[in-house]
């Protein structure tokens, strides 16, 4: 998909935040904590590494990226 979007991309930034909390969960520490623990891990199973505290940065040319998106596709039965 993301040929589509951007066929040269050379870097890829995220910033990772769990979209599914409501506005008083964002506030709280004990259920933002392990949200934001858990996007990570997702973003980093893509190839994703932190640049910065907030920002997530990936080369789309990696083999890290490439690998993971084949076991996405793999295990939903896309390929």
């Amino acid at each position: 998909m993301l040929n589509w979007i951007a066929a040269a991309a050379r870097v890829v930034a995220v910033h990772p935040f769990p979209i599914d909390l409501d506005e008083g969960q964002h506030k709280d520490s004990t259920v933002l904590e392990p949200a934001m623990e858990q996007i990570r891990r997702t973003w980093a199973s893509l190839g994703f590494e932190p640049f910065d505290d907030t920002i997530w940065i990936m080369d789309p040319n990696m083999a890290a990226h490439g690998n993971a998106v084949k076991s996405i596709a793999d295990q939903l039965g896309l390929r």
